[in-house]
């Protein structure tokens, strides 16, 4: 039985019930001392919007949708005070006040099944609409192109997408 106690980070609205937090992780071989230690890598997926009429909500630096976030847990230097940013996020010296510093990667269909090659290298499935399921080596700041692209196909997400 679980004997820790619970928190709340947060809560993500989504546009459907499709594609919406689908992973919650913490490096594994990540060790006491290193950067990486502690922290939680969080896969949220576009929510549906494309499908749905509202591509508009996914691919920006300001929006939670489509992204994987990376977050401490234990510190209090979020916007709602719940978690920590880390220094080293690669957004977290942008100079707009609407970039979410939270933000590590960005630009997915629904980002989920996150785990790290032997060399640390980090690596995430997504979940594609027609075209492409991708298994994409992930970079810090990186645009993974959803919902403009899918893959290396341009879309058009203002028509019918079904």
């Amino acid at each position: 039985p679980f004997a820790g106690k619970s928190m709340e980070l947060f809560r993500v609205n989504s546009v459907t019930g499709i594609h919406g937090m689908q992973e919650i992780t913490f490096k594994p071989p990540a060790k006491p001392g290193q950067k990486d230690y502690g922290l939680l890598y969080i896969g949220i997926g576009d929510g549906g919007s494309a499908e749905s009429g509202y591509p508009f909500l996914a691919h920006h630096l300001n929006r939670i949708w489509g992204t994987i976030l990376r977050i401490n847990p234990q510190g209090k230097n979020s916007a709602n005070g719940h978690y920590g940013i880390p220094a080293d996020n690669p957004f977290i010296k942008s100079t707009d006040s609407s970039t979410l510093k939270e933000i590590y990667a960005y630009g997915f269909r629904n980002p989920h099944r996150i785990t790290w090659s032997k060399s640390g290298q980090m690596i995430a499935t997504n979940i594609g609409h027609g075209n492409i399921e991708s298994l994409n080596f992930i970079l810090p700041a990186h645009d993974y192109g959803w919902p403009i692209r899918e893959g290396a196909f341009v879309i058009h997400t203002e028509g019918d997408m079904n």
